[in-house]
């Protein structure tokens, strides 16, 4: 075999022969493929209550990555773009129990998983409730304004306004 001088700078050279650049050029080539299809693969399923109701609008995440969606209308999701191995996936809706599983998802595969979510109490923070000076005003002191105020309509009927004059 011939050798082939290759150099990047001219005080740099190196000599290889033929076979050994075809070996590397398709080594690269197998590899270059493997990474391109990507180490990820696909994840479905359905989320449902524990009565087999779906669940829409449950939060379906990889916890770690960037991959997550919302359950459909009928429960389902599709994750995809997640990264191979053993991945754990983490489910949230309001009302319900987080729920999590441990799967493996195969670089170009597709892997299946349905979850079960329990129903749950969610505390909520305290709740003040305030009355209003207006909210004391009857009917009787509505039409005393009314009749005093230049340019309003009356929203009352003749027969409630004839009742709360009396």
């Amino acid at each position: 075999m011939r050798p082939v001088t290759l150099g990047i700078h001219s005080t740099t050279r190196r000599t290889f022969t033929i076979p050994t650049i075809a070996i590397a050029v398709s080594l690269l080539g197998i590899a270059g493929p493997a990474r391109a299809q990507g180490g990820t693969g696909v994840l479905v399923g359905a989320v449902h209550d524990s009565a087999n109701v779906t669940v829409s609008g449950a939060r379906v995440d990889v916890p770690g990555t960037a991959v997550g969606v919302v359950t459909s209308a009928d429960g389902s999701f599709r994750l995809v773009n997640i990264p191979a191995g053993s991945r754990t996936v983490v489910v949230h809706r309001l009302g319900f129990a987080p729920d999590s599983a441990r799967v493996e998802i195969r670089a170009g595969g597709t892997a299946v998983h349905n979850f079960v979510l329990a129903p749950a109490a969610v505390n909520l923070a305290n709740i003040v409730v305030r009355a209003s000076p207006r909210m004391a005003e009857t009917k009787a002191g509505a039409l005393a304004v009314e009749q005093n105020a230049i340019h309003i309509v009356s929203a009352l009927s003749t027969r409630s306004a004839a009742r709360s004059r009396s």
